[in-house]
Parts: C-alpha cells; sequence; structure tokens
C-alpha cells in the first residue's frame, strides 16, 4: 500500500453499517470509490472526492483497500465473487477487510480465493451498532497478517476505536460468532428473568435497575471469566451446589403454565456439574463441562439425557 499519500478505499455495502463508515472516511480524507446495490443511497452520501461505481468490480479497480460490510453469506458471495464481483477487477495486492460477520465456512473461502489471486485477506467483523458506525468507534475483530494490518491501520482507526487482533484470517469471525451467541444467549436469559419478575409480581423497572446497579454483567464476566481461564475454582466464593439450589427453586416457583427453556437448560447443566462432583466447587468449574483442566477430572459421568431438576 502506499504510504506517501492517503490510499483509495473501495465500500462496498451502504447499509445501516456502511453508511457510518463511508461518512468517518469522507471525514478523515479518503479517496472512496463505492458501491451498493441501491444506487440512489451512494448518490446522496457521496462527495466530489469519491466516485459512484455501477459494480463491485468496478469499486474495486485502482484500489488499496476493499472494504466490505453486507448483510450475510449470499450477498457477500455476490459482491464478490458475482459476474461482476470485486475480485474480478482487484489488482495483486490489494488489501480485502471483510467487515461482514459471515459463516466460518464462507470466510474461509473468499480468504482462499483472494490468496489464489495475489489479494491480503483480512476477516474484521464489528460490533457497535450503527451508533458507533456514525461516531468511528467501533470495535473491530481482526485476522490477518499482522504487517498487513498495520498499512490499513489509518482507515481502522477512522471507523474504529477499538481493534482486537485474534490470529489468522478467520479468527475474527470465529470470535464474532462466539461473542454473538454469548449475547444473544445473555438477552434471551434476561428476557426470560424479566418474564419470571412479571410472574412473581415484582416492579420490572426496579427489577432492570436493581440488575444495573449491582453491576452483576460486568462483575461476572471479569471475575468467573478469569477463573476459568486460571482453573481457579477452588477458590470458592459462590458454591455451584448452592446456585444450582436457587435456580431449581426460582423454576420451581413460577407459574407452571410458563416456560423458561433457558433458565431450564441452565439449571440442568449445573445439575450435571454437581453431579460430576463439582458441586462444592465455585460457579466457574461450570467450564469443566466445556474445557479439558487435567486438574478437576470429572469422578462421574455426565448424563446424556436430560434429567428433572
Amino acid at each position: 500500500m502506499n504510504t506517501q499519500k492517503l490510499p483509495t478505499v473501495a465500500i462496498l455495502g451502504a447499509g445501516m453499517m456502511g453508511q457510518g463508515m463511508i461518512k468517518n472516511l469522507q471525514k478523515a480524507g479518503f479517496p472512496l470509490r463505492l458501491y451498493n446495490r441501491t444506487l440512489q443511497t451512494v448518490q446522496n452520501l457521496a462527495t466530489e472526492n469519491d466516485v459512484i461505481c455501477a459494480t463491485p468490480a468496478e469499486a474495486a479497480q485502482g484500489t488499496d483497500l476493499i472494504l466490505s460490510v453486507i448483510t450475510d453469506d449470499a450477498a457477500h458471495q455476490a459482491v464478490w465473487f458475482g459476474p461482476n464481483g470485486a475480485i474480478h477487477g482487484a489488482a495483486p495486492g490489494t488489501v480485502g477487510l471483510e467487515c461482514s460477520t459471515l459463516s466460518v465456512p464462507c470466510i474461509e473461502a473468499w480468504r482462499d480465493a483472494l490468496l489464489d489471486q495475489g489479494l491480503i485477506p483480512i476477516d474484521s467483523p464489528t460490533t457497535g451498532n450503527r451508533a458507533g458506525a456514525e461516531a468511528g468507534t467501533l470495535n473491530l475483530f481482526l485476522g490477518g497478517n499482522p504487517d498487513a494490518i498495520e498499512t490499513i491501520r489509518p482507515v481502522l482507526s477512522a471507523i474504529s476505536s477499538q481493534q482486537f487482533h485474534f490470529g489468522p484470517t478467520g479468527s475474527g469471525t470465529r470470535f464474532k460468532l462466539m461473542y454473538n451467541l454469548f449475547t444473544g444467549t445473555m438477552l434471551v436469559a434476561l428476557g426470560e428473568a424479566v418474564g419470571m419478575a412479571q410472574g412473581f409480581g415484582l416492579d420490572l423497572q426496579q427489577v432492570v435497575d436493581t440488575l444495573e446497579a449491582t453491576g452483576f454483567a460486568i462483575r461476572n464476566l471479569k471475575d468467573k471469566g478469569q477463573k476459568m481461564i486460571d482453573g481457579r475454582h477452588d477458590e470458592v466464593f459462590s458454591k455451584m451446589s448452592i446456585l444450582h439450589k436457587d435456580m431449581a427453586y426460582a423454576i420451581e416457583s413460577t407459574d407452571p403454565h410458563q416456560n423458561f427453556p433457558v433458565g431450564e437448560q441452565a439449571a440442568e447443566r449445573l445439575r450435571q456439574a454437581v453431579l460430576s462432583g463439582f458441586g462444592a466447587l465455585d460457579v466457574s468449574a461450570t467450564s469443566l463441562l466445556y474445557l479439558h483442566d487435567d486438574r478437576f477430572k470429572k469422578i462421574v459421568s455426565i448424563p446424556n439425557k436430560r434429567m428433572p431438576l
């Protein structure tokens, strides 16, 4: 990439996230080549320094970096590898920056195809939603060659406030998928908790305010997550068997017509951990159901079939 001047950046996609990225790259002075399936969108966004392109291949021509931010695997396949896809217009040495959240097979096929053409693939799915895209405060989860990432650091800094490099191309996507599964599970669990609170006749605003005031999510992520990594489950602050008992009581106390599948499944996993001999350990030992750790051998086999609480 030419370090004597700002690189030319092709943007493929001007949806909710892409529009914010475009505006911040414009503010930073980058020359842009813009493509969006709905042409009117980029026509409304373009400045006199930008080039509006009819196809992804046209957008890719003469650029140093191709940034793609689209919806899913199918859209990705079309903009990169369709009849007028970006790969047909990109010159060897061009960096491909895929900011979409895609499946692992999709990102691996993209990586291999770009390498075959002499391009440099970097995956960089994001978090931060539309507000973060507009403010330039996205989080980027990067996978790719470290030296290549450094060459595009000015672009990354223009659209994000934090960049996390996880390893080779594809590792950013793997982290983002794990991150979204974790986030989605927490949100469903929160929904169940609010529904349970309503069934108990509690004031829902007070419930949410109290959860926030006690710092539950941040405290548990920092403390229990680190204990899972370190294997310090015998430093007991919250005993596994007690938490399982409390969860069982909560579920048993609800209206029988209400269903709480996430909570029930979590209670079942805690029950399995207790049966595996971890009841006297800290609740962080739930990780031993998933992580191999010779320091804590399972002394009872975990049943495959779900059993009553």
